[in-house]
Parts: C-alpha cells; sequence; structure tokens
C-alpha cells in the first residue's frame, strides 16, 4: 500500500526539504502549505510514496531533523485509495509492510495495559479456567481470543533490538496483563471450587475428565517447535499490517491456559500445578520475545534504522 506521509517544520527548512523530496526515486506526489501548522509552528509537506520506499523516505527525513528536533514532526496514513496513471503498475505490486516507526505506534498503541486491557485479560483468566475445569476446549481458545497478551510480548522483543524509549514499560505491560490473567483465573477458580469443581474433581464438559489439566501441564518438544513457529509468525503478521491475525497464534500457543493454571493452583494450593503452569507460560513467553526480537533485527537489517527513535 502506498504511504502518505505529513512532515510539519520550521518554513526556513521547508524549502530544501521539498527539493529532496522532489528528487526522491519513491515519491508519487509532494506538496506545501506555508505556514498552516500550529504545533510544532512552520510549513506542512505531504508526500505519497510506495510502501517499499519508506524506509529510505525515514532516512531522508531523519537528515532534515525527524526523530531528533523537536520542530519536526512527522505523521504517517494510508490513503483509502489513489488512481495514478503513471504509477499504477508500482501500485499494484506494492506489497503490505509497516516500517518500523509505525510498528512501533501500533504496538503502543495495542500494548500498554490500561484498565479496559487489564480487564479484558482478567475475563479471559476467567473464561480459560472455567474450560480447563469443564473439560470444554471452546471456552479456553475463546479466552485466547480476548486476551490482548500477545502485542505486550512483541513490545518487549521491539526494545531488546533497541527501538522505543523504555523497555521498563515493556515489561510493565507484560507483568500487568498477565498477572491480571492469573487473577481472573483464581476468582473463577475459587468459585467453582465453592460448587464442588476443582482440579482434583473435574467435572462436566465433553472431553475426558482432567484432559485439558494435564495436557497444558506438559512441555513437549512439539510444544518448543510451536512456540518457535509462533513467535515467528505473530511478529511476521505484525510487520505485515495483520495484527488481527495474531489471536491465531495466541490459539496455538499455551500462554493463556499456563497463565491460567498459575491462578487455579493458587486456589488448590497445589505448588507443583503452579509451577508447571509458570514454567509453560515463561517457556512460551520467551519464545515468542527472543523470536520477534530476531525477526525485528532481520527487518531492520534489511530496511534500515529509519528515524532512530530508540
Amino acid at each position: 500500500m502506498p504511504r502518505s506521509v505529513t512532515i510539519s517544520l520550521p518554513s526556513d527548512r521547508a524549502a530544501r526539504l521539498v527539493e529532496d523530496l522532489g528528487a526522491f526515486d519513491g515519491t508519487l506526489t509532494l506538496s506545501r502549505h506555508r505556514q498552516v501548522s500550529v504545533r510544532p509552528p512552520g510549513d506542512v509537506v505531504t508526500v505519497e510514496v510506495l510502501d517499499r520506499s519508506v524506509s529510505a523516505l525515514f532516512a531522508l527525513l531523519s537528515s532534515h531533523g525527524a526523530g531528533r528536533d523537536e520542530d519536526v514532526s512527522v505523521t504517517t496514513s494510508e490513503p483509502t485509495a489513489m488512481v495514478s496513471a503513471s504509477s499504477g503498475a508500482g501500485l499494484a505490486d506494492d506489497p503490505a509492510t509497516s516500517s518500523f516507526e509505525e510498528v512501533e505506534t501500533m504496538l503502543e498503541r495495542e500494548a500498554t495495559m490500561g484498565a479496559n486491557k487489564v480487564a479484558a485479560m482478567a475475563a479471559a483468566g476467567a473464561v480459560a479456567t472455567v474450560g480447563i475445569l469443564t473439560n470444554s476446549i471452546h471456552l479456553v481458545i475463546g479466552a485466547m481470543v480476548i486476551a490482548p497478551g500477545y502485542e505486550p510480548l512483541l513490545k518487549v522483543a521491539l526494545r531488546v533490538v533497541g527501538r522505543g524509549r523504555s523497555f521498563r514499560r515493556a515489561a510493565w505491560d507484560v507483568a500487568a496483563g498477565w498477572v491480571a490473567l492469573a487473577a481472573g483465573a483464581a476468582a473463577a477458580a475459587l468459585v467453582l471450587r465453592v460448587s464442588g469443581v476443582s482440579p482434583d474433581t473435574p467435572s462436566g464438559g465433553y472431553l475426558a475428565p482432567g484432559g485439558l489439566l494435564s495436557y497444558w501441564r506438559e512441555l513437549t518438544v512439539g510444544a518448543t517447535v510451536v512456540a518457535v513457529v509462533g513467535g515467528v509468525a505473530g511478529t511476521v503478521l505484525v510487520v505485515a499490517k495483520r495484527a488481527v491475525l495474531t489471536a491465531g497464534v495466541m490459539i496455538a500457543l499455551a500462554l493463556v491456559p499456563g497463565a491460567a493454571l498459575v491462578g487455579i493452583a493458587v486456589v488448590d494450593r497445589n505448588l507443583s500445578l503452579a509451577a508447571d503452569g509458570a514454567l509453560r507460560w515463561a517457556h512460551d513467553a520467551t519464545i515468542v520475545s527472543v523470536m520477534g526480537a530476531a525477526v525485528f533485527a532481520l527487518y531492520r537489517l534489511r530496511r534500515g534504522r529509519g528515524l532512530g527513535l530508540g
């Protein structure tokens, strides 16, 4: 997809930028609006480029102070349609790929654990616990879709490769979300225990009693392979602007049931179950973060450093 990039900068620097953008090979359209930017004050320059040219464009913008100077601001967007007789073939062949700056912005939005996302994680933990203890796998799958817990792990991965401003905040988002999920699981396990359902006496459902509980306690070679592939696939989906599909990756991983087992174990005072659940969660979370960092590092090597906001 083509990208529309808007740059606000001081008027005395806009002319040179326009000259450079006019000579830039990836420019499709270019316009300058004088003295219309309020914050930062100055001119607004808008350029539309093909996706494959975005990283080179950001490198050019970096030389004009973008990412460094407070009086230079850059915003990207995607036009809903673009009709161009001169660039039609290029538009048709242009891949859908995010720049590092867009990945950073998306992860800041999707991975930051505000009150709503923390509540969603707790709800996912409760649903997963009901599914595990009543042997109803569709409930566990539903919990995996509900939980917005994948992006925070990628936020950590992005910090590992030197992108973004705060590793501590990224780690906090992971901790806040997944602790909330375990807490939601504990609350649901407590309610079920009062009604006579516990890890020792699972009831209901349509699978063998205790089957889901036993399944997610195991750590196998297959689980490692899935975690590696899931970490790569999920990061590629984010880079390809298909982050909504990471719900499918979550279903393949054991992040949600692993954390839910910890909550269940707390209520049951079962240290062995807590250790197994924590190990399974840590196994998948670590591999996802490591593979995510590897994909981001390769992507950075291929696409360039961009505006260098790290």
